[in-house]
């Protein structure tokens, strides 16, 4: 009787082993789908709002055998700005500056959100790039998909300012407007040796490509 008492506390701890790895793996196998990243709650009323995705801070590669992109995107909420990150797997498809994402958003704390969805308005991220000249301060004006980027560099490279938001092209000139829309930069643009350059219209600061 002793025997069979044992072999059969066996057969059950194996049998849970198995389950164990199982559900161990159907996880794994979710996260790993989903960029690795844990599925957010929230709790509480909610809201539906559009972004942006303004950045992508890795290259399109391989971890742990699935694809993925760590995401920075921008929302707002009753005028007031939000940035937040995510990490997206495959099922979503390569994503690109510039691309909207549909984001739910906690009513109490608009902080705390989750993308719902992405719309895969561009097909790459190609960036048009201004600088100025190193003598009087290294500063670089990056345009991609109506989504801008203007950084100061001190010494060593080490940023000191920068700025996001929106652009748009009327007529001969260049508009930057923050995504608060609180500032608008304007530049002339004109042609030099078939380049474009940029002349900001307050500073008379020029920027080349």
């Amino acid at each position: 009787m002793v025997y069979i008492y044992v072999t059969h506390n066996f057969e059950m701890s194996r049998s849970n082993s198995w389950i164990f790895g199982l559900i161990f793996l159907a996880a794994f196998v979710y996260v790993a789908w989903n960029g690795f990243e844990l599925p957010k709650f929230i709790f509480g009323k909610t809201d539906i709002t559009t972004g942006k995705i303004v950045n992508t801070y890795h290259k399109w590669g391989v971890r742990w055998g699935g694809s993925y992109q760590r995401l920075k995107f921008v929302y707002s909420v009753n005028d007031s700005v939000y940035f937040n990150f995510t990490t997206v797997g495959e099922k979503y498809g390569r994503q690109n500056i510039g691309n909207r994402v549909k984001i739910k958003y906690s009513l109490q704390n608009p902080k705390k959100c989750k993308v719902e969805a992405f719309y895969n308005d561009y097909q790459n991220s190609d960036e048009e790039k201004f600088h100025t000249n190193e003598n009087i301060g290294l500063s670089e004006i990056s345009l991609t998909n109506g989504l801008y980027t203007f950084i100061k560099y001190g010494e060593q490279g080490k940023i000191i300012f920068e700025n996001l938001g929106e652009y748009k092209f009327k007529n001969d000139s260049l508009i930057l407007e923050t995504f608060d829309k609180k500032t608008k930069n304007y530049f002339l643009i004109t042609d030099f040796k078939n380049n474009r350059q940029l002349t900001d219209c307050e500073t008379k600061i020029i920027f080349t490509n």
